[in-house]
């Protein structure tokens, strides 16, 4: 069974927003019968009080900041998802830097999961490991942060701050480019790169840099991304004032988080919108693998439904997602929502560690340990632990004793050579 996204409650919630009349009055036209809060302080409360505002079990909730596009409304949401315990979370692109996923986005919540949050407002910083969401791969608005000076360096400064956690805890400059994920490591850099063709973009990049820098560095109290009151008198305070210098401070925080290893890039207004317009048309490949892994290992939340997981991770491998890849060669291993096959199984871990992907690289390494090969082992391990894996670490460790009668060549991955090991199914890696 299929419903409307224009039959659930909608809420709509502002706080501060330069455009939120705008906004609201947009979508009041396409959707007549939301509802509106303003004002409300602290996210856990915020979201509570736009569950009341509902008064349905199952509502849609939309950011002041976001354009929702009138396509949404007739968008159909499966009922397995609504009668899970699953925010659904809907993408929205930023109009500042083009990245297209669930910040900002549009979230369908129930009551009962806010209900039963009883996790202080300061300590939601960030969303993912506060509730469980199922990220959703359409595409149904615009998300607006640069409707004033203030807006645009906050918005920044939380995505700086926010994407550089590795479940809630910052893990240090020095080791942030290999402990975040691909794609968290790709939407920071893009926070701290792309903009400056666009209003206020550059207070958006200086935002990132700096909620990047102090959140690294320990000197940030992380409770200060939620306490508007207070974040508004540190911009009047530090930030404002400096606004003259804003070029010689974004050189200097870039400069800071190259040293770092960050790609980050000081991009002048015609090549950022050049790298802008590459994204325009892109969509968030993560939210494949997600959906995949959901229906594979998450059967208390959505049905176990392997056909579904495949169809997912399989879409999310053709748009290049390497985790997707890597379980889809482990669905194709095991035979689970498709023949088995180990010809195909063997071909997509090999194009997802093509990717520096670290669960296939990891994979490939277990595989040669299996089939007594430690110098084939070595070379997967080693590529596996410089792309973050923490488990390859563990395995070279134990490989030291070894001795090593050869080097893999480094020309790239290695040919098939038969069927994968059947250890038999593993819980879903990545994000």
């Amino acid at each position: 069974m299929l419903t409307r996204a224009g039959d659930l409650a909608c809420v709509f919630i502002g706080y501060d927003e330069p455009d939120r009349e705008a906004h609201w009055q947009d979508l009041r036209e396409k959707m007549p019968r939301a509802v509106r809060i303003d004002g409300v302080k602290g996210f856990t409360s915020a979201f509570q009080a736009a569950a009341m505002a509902a008064r349905t079990e199952r509502f849609i909730t939309v950011d002041a900041d976001c354009r929702v596009d009138a396509r949404f409304c007739e968008h159909p949401i499966a009922d397995d998802l609504l009668n899970s315990n699953k925010v659904l979370s809907w993408p929205v692109r930023n109009v500042v830097n083009s990245l297209a996923y669930g910040n900002g986005g549009i979230k369908c919540w129930t009551r009962s999961m806010l209900k039963s949050c009883r996790r202080p407002d300061a300590e939601h910083l960030d969303h993912p490991y506060d509730f469980g969401f199922a990220f959703q791969t359409r595409l149904f608005g615009t998300s607006h942060p640069n409707g004033s000076r203030l807006q645009a360096f906050r918005s920044g400064f939380r995505e700086g701050a926010r994407l550089g956690l590795v479940k809630g805890t910052p893990p240090g400059l020095e080791r942030l480019g290999r402990m975040l994920p691909e794609n968290g490591l790709r939407r920071l850099v893009t926070w701290c790169s792309l903009g400056t063709d666009v209003h206020l973009g550059l207070w958006c990049i200086w935002g990132a840099r700096e909620g990047c820098l102090k959140a690294q560095s320990g000197k940030l109290e992380l409770a200060l991304i939620n306490d508007y009151d207070a974040f508004n008198a540190y911009f009047a305070r530090e930030i404002e004032p400096r606004a003259d210098r804003i070029d010689g401070i974004l050189r200097r925080r870039g400069e800071r988080l190259r040293a770092a290893g960050l790609d980050v890039a000081d991009l002048g207004p015609q090549a950022s919108a050049f790298f802008r317009a590459q994204l325009t048309g892109s969509i968030d490949v993560a939210a494949f693998d997600t959906l995949g892994n959901l229906y594979r290992s998450s059967p208390r939340d959505l049905p176990n439904d392997p056909e579904k997981a495949c169809d997912a991770y399989f879409a999310g491998a053709l748009l290049g997602s390497g985790n997707a890849m890597n379980n889809l060669a482990r669905c194709y291993r095991d035979g689970a929502g498709v023949t088995r096959d180990p010809v195909q199984a063997q071909n997509w871990v090999l194009h997802a560690a093509a990717l520096d992907n670290q669960w296939a690289l990891l994979r490939l390494g277990r595989q040669a340990l299996a089939d007594g090969d430690p110098d084939r082992a070595r070379y997967w391990l080693e590529r596996a632990a410089r792309a973050g894996s923490n488990d390859a670490d563990a395995a070279l460790a134990d490989l030291a004793a070894i001795p090593r009668e050869g080097a893999m060549p480094a020309e790239g991955p290695m040919p098939a050579e038969g069927p994968m090991p059947a250890e038999g199914p593993m819980p879903a890696e990545g994000t």
